[in-house]
């Protein structure tokens, strides 16, 4: 937003502002600090709407509340001298409120980019960590694979050699092959429960 919108806003500020000097209810302390409440809802209004450029906020709030806080000064006694110095401080206190609403949005702006990049690295390293837990899973198969054949090939040779093969556990045989069976005289099964 450049400067015609802060033209139109000191402008728009200025007529709230001067409105109020004008409409100024003389006799009714009451209703003049009502007036005071509806330029301060207006200036709330006015932050609310333009609180991310803060250079359309200051000229606005000042031009609303600057007219007001003289027009209660003006009075003279002590009760509108507060008054008027109340009305210089509440732009003041809105005018942090919308700079810390930028603050804020800015940030929220930035965490929200730092969080899509997050994200997105996040799930970029996913699909690293899938594609290699594949790979290596498909690896793992084919070994699998290969020594599920290894050892039905050594099965078959040992199986049919011509030499006797007998594999002992401590004292007790727990395998022999066909050639052992027959030099032995026993059944293939029966080595197995023999000492």
């Amino acid at each position: 937003m450049g400067k015609p919108v802060r033209v139109r806003e000191s402008c728009r500020g200025a007529m709230w502002g001067l409105g109020a000097v004008f409409l100024w209810p003389h006799g009714s302390h009451m209703h003049r600090f009502i007036l005071a409440m509806f330029v301060a809802g207006i200036a709330c209004g006015g932050v609310a709407v333009y609180w991310p450029v803060t250079a359309a906020c200051f000229p606005t709030i000042i031009a609303e509340f600057v007219p007001l806080a003289g027009r209660f000064a003006y009075e003279g006694d002590k009760e509108h001298i507060l008054v008027g110095a109340a009305t210089l401080l509440f732009p003041v206190v809105l005018l942090r409120i919308a700079y810390d609403m930028k603050s804020a949005n800015e940030k929220a702006l930035i965490f929200g980019y730092a969080n899509e990049d997050l994200a997105s690295s996040l799930a970029s390293a996913r699909e690293h960590l899938q594609s290699s837990v594949s790979e290596r899973t498909a690896e793992l198969s084919a070994t699998a694979k290969a020594l599920r054949d290894s050892e039905e090939k050594l099965r078959v040779i040992i199986e049919n050699a011509r030499d006797a093969i007998m594999v002992t556990q401590g004292e007790m045989i727990v395998f022999a092959n066909r050639s052992a069976s027959d030099l032995s005289g026993y059944s293939p099964e029966e080595p197995a429960s023999r000492p």
